[in-house]
């Protein structure tokens, strides 16, 4: 999880370091560009209703004669539980992408348009997005607050999950067919699990296998191992049957994306 910036971007301190640009120039009758600055402070305002904090914020930006794009990565302040909270921003003035906000526990931003979480909604920079910006990042904040409460229910769902041999071998083989782990990976996985690194993981719970392939994944690139691990996950949640509580789609709002859920 983090900011990667290697394709021209500068990384800034603050949101205050957005404010001496420019306003962003349309490219079209149909392009209706927002400034950056008024972007991050309007998701930055959505976190107070929520009570949740910013523990740890980056900011970048990639500005050039064709380019005006800017990208930041919020940590959230966790509540002592095992799982990270973050919200991922990117906003272009150039038509490279539209504004989105991304959340999950595991959240990249990357200046070469790589923008990878859990859950992302977008709002294209056409007529009346200045409307529908606002309603836009509540609902982002209101799939925030359901993605962690997903990743709480999770948890606890897997840590009292016993495994047997024959279920872990099912895991294993459809983990293989999601294609989140290569055959070639898959012993350093059985030998992780057979033999778990850390004693926390020694009880023959789905929590401790999701942990043991997290030891495997740590040295894969990080996309590849974001990828495989929501691959296990997704296996996870439908052996082990984890109910989740109902969420709302987006509503009301004018070329709105749902672009990951």
């Amino acid at each position: 999880m983090g900011m990667i910036i290697h394709k021209g971007g500068i990384t800034l301190g603050s949101v205050d370091d957005f404010r001496s640009l420019e306003d962003p120039q349309p490219m079209g009758d149909m392009h209706y560009p927002i400034r950056h600055d008024y972007f991050l402070d309007l998701v930055k305002g959505a976190l107070v209703p929520k009570g949740w904090e910013i523990e740890r914020e980056e900011y970048a930006l990639h500005q050039d004669d064709k380019v005006d794009n800017s990208f930041a990565l919020l940590h959230l302040k966790s509540d002592g539980g095992e799982h990270s909270r973050v919200l991922g921003c990117r906003n272009s003035g150039t038509q490279h992408f539209s504004a989105q906000v991304g959340v999950g526990q595991h959240v990249t931003v990357c200046d070469n348009l790589v923008f990878s979480a859990a859950i992302v909604v977008g709002r294209k920079h056409t007529k009346n997005i200045m409307r529908d910006l606002p309603r836009l990042v509540t609902n982002a904040m209101g799939r925030a607050s359901d993605e962690f409460v997903k990743a709480e229910v999770r948890t606890e769902a897997y840590k009292v999950s016993d495994l047997n041999r024959t279920e872990t071998n099912h895991i294993m083989m459809e983990t293989i067919r999601a294609k989140a782990i290569p055959p070639s990976q898959l012993m350093h996985w059985v030998n992780e699990w057979d033999k778990p690194s850390h004693e926390e993981f020694e009880p023959r719970t789905a929590w401790s296998l999701q942990n043991a392939f997290t030891e495997v994944a740590k040295r894969w690139a990080f996309p590849t191992m974001q990828s495989r691990t929501h691959g296990l996950i997704g296996v996870l949640d439908r052996v082990i049957d984890v109910q989740f509580p109902q969420t709302e789609l987006l509503e009301g709002v004018e070329d709105g994306e749902v672009l990951t859920v």
